[in-house]
């Protein structure tokens, strides 16, 4: 289903509504450049709620009997308070995912993971701003995780960026404490100081050693990796799909690496 994009103009009046909110109505004007970040923190909104309206259509086709109806277009005004309050739920399960993660967190001595997540993930709790500015995620989550967030503003990075986490947690959750230090370790002696994923170079690790000698033609070596990764979580992780679909983010560049060696 199309969703029609709303025009300027539709935006504008909540744009004015909203600089009365964030100036508490003591002035009648803001900056070009207040006016123009409230004017993207007005799109954010309505693109969360187009996003979640679209999510459930799609969810929705493979049980739908009768030739679809086409909506009609949401008002602007309307479609921004839905999506304001999906913001709001998104800040609210990234709070309990959190809190969820936060007694069992292991950083592993490595400063990076631990500052990032015990320090920037409250920050963030702190001093986000879903009314007037949810396009912007406050921290900078400097510890990389396998996702890619180059293409996610606000609440969005930081929620997948919790569960990136969340998903890494359990992974190396399962294995021995020491067994994931020593090889880190044996990674790179001060990995403690270093910015890099340390799932990453377990989870290559674990699959170097269940390869063994036997490493595949390059032409046949991500199938094979897959495979043995597709075993491992079977295996160790009670085939969790996520899992799997998070870890396999790191095959092509450990395919890379494996080729040049």
């Amino acid at each position: 289903m199309k969703y029609l994009e709303y025009e300027i103009e539709e935006l504008i009046p909540i744009v004015i509504r909203l600089a009365e909110k964030y100036t508490s109505k003591e002035s009648t004007s803001i900056t070009y450049e207040a006016a123009a970040h409230l004017m993207e923190a007005v799109q954010y909104c309505i693109r969360e709620y187009v996003q979640e309206e679209q999510e459930t259509d799609k969810e929705g086709e493979a049980d739908r009997q009768m030739p679809e109806v086409s909506k009609k277009k949401v008002p602007a005004e309307l479609a921004y308070e839905r999506g304001y309050q999906i913001v709001l739920e998104k800040v609210d399960c990234v709070r309990r995912m959190y809190h969820v993660i936060l007694p069992n967190f292991k950083s592993y001595d490595n400063e990076n993971y631990k500052d990032t997540f015990e320090k920037g993930i409250p920050a963030f709790l702190r001093y986000y701003n879903p009314r007037f500015a949810p396009q912007d995620p406050v921290i900078t989550m400097d510890y990389p995780v396998l996702w890619s967030m180059e293409q996610l503003q606000g609440v969005d990075a930081v929620e997948k960026y919790v569960e990136a986490i969340r998903l890494e947690q359990r992974f190396l959750g399962k294995l021995p404490d020491e067994y994931v230090r020593r090889t880190l370790e044996e990674y790179q002696y001060d990995y403690e100081r270093q910015f890099f994923n340390i799932c990453n170079i377990v989870l290559r690790g674990i699959l170097r050693r269940m390869m063994g000698e036997n490493v595949p033609e390059p032409e046949h070596l991500e199938r094979a990796i897959e495979g043995y990764l597709r075993i491992l979580v079977k295996e160790q992780y009670k085939d969790s799909k996520d899992l799997l679909r998070y870890l396999r983010e790191d095959v092509k560049d450990f395919c890379v690496e494996l080729k040049q060696r």
